[in-house]
Parts: structure tokens; C-alpha cells; sequence
């Protein structure tokens, strides 16, 4: 098989076009519109939802705030993702074995926010309990990020 010089230069074009997409998805900035513009406080005018602000623990980067549509928001997505992966680890890989998930990652977070909730094998209450917190972190990290 014979490679010309038109051959050479789609194979390049689609590989750095490809690049660029993979870089743009893992790199991507969170939307403005979602980052937290003000104080979540249950029962306030334009605040959606009553979510538990204690359900994370007290450790400060579980910090909770609202965006501009009322929705409950992380003010600091990222370290919170960090740390709930840390402080969570054993449900993660209790729900990743249970439903043959990928790697928790900001790319895959959705399958676990969804079978989070679903953990139901030989799993003590403890950590079903654990494994729906996960996925109750992950549905407001979702309403943080694009």
C-alpha cells in the first residue's frame, strides 16, 4: 500500500483535531453560569431543592453554595470531587465492581451518580449508605459543572 502526501496530511489533521477534542474535554472550564453567586439557605426566595448541607461531613471543601438558578452548587467543585474520592474510595470501587463501571472520573461521574443509589449486593448498610452518598455528592457536583 502506497501513502501519498494527500494521505499523510488527513491522517495528521484528524489526529491533532482528535487531540484537541480529548485535551478540550478533560481541560474544559466549568459553565459561569453554574459556579456559586450566593448562599444556599433553605426556604430563601430563588432557592431550589432542601439539600443537606451536613451530609458531606464538616470538612470545609464540601463547602455548599447556590448558582444564579437556586440550585445547590459546590463553591470549590474540583477539591470536592478530590476529596470525596478519597473519603469515599471504598464505596466508588464498591459501585464500580457492582454495575462493571470505568474509573470515577469527571468524564464517567454520571453511571455512578445513577447505580449509586442501585448497590444492593452483599454490602452491609454501612456502605449501601456510603455508596448513596456518593451519588448525592455527584448530583450536586453535577448542577456544578458544565
Amino acid at each position: 500500500m502506497k501513502i501519498n502526501n494527500t494521505s499523510i496530511f488527513y491522517i495528521i489533521v484528524v489526529l491533532l483535531c482528535s487531540l484537541f477534542f480529548i485535551y478540550y474535554t478533560i481541560t474544559s472550564k466549568y459553565n459561569d453560569d453554574l459556579v456559586w453567586t450566593k448562599e444556599y439557605v433553605i426556604g430563601e426566595e430563588g432557592i431550589k431543592g432542601e439539600v443537606d448541607m451536613t451530609q458531606f461531613g464538616t470538612n470545609e471543601v464540601y463547602a455548599i453554595g447556590a448558582n444564579q438558578y437556586g440550585y445547590a452548587v459546590f463553591k470549590d467543585p474540583d477539591a470536592a470531587f478530590k476529596q470525596m474520592k478519597k473519603e469515599y474510595s471504598k464505596a466508588i470501587q464498591n459501585i464500580r465492581d457492582e454495575f462493571n463501571l470505568n474509573m470515577l472520573s469527571r468524564l464517567s461521574y454520571q453511571d455512578y451518580m445513577n447505580y449509586g443509589w442501585q448497590l444492593s449486593g452483599d454490602y452491609t448498610e454501612e456502605e449501601i449508605n456510603d455508596a448513596r452518598t456518593v451519588s448525592n455528592f455527584l448530583d450536586i457536583y453535577d448542577n456544578s459543572i458544565d
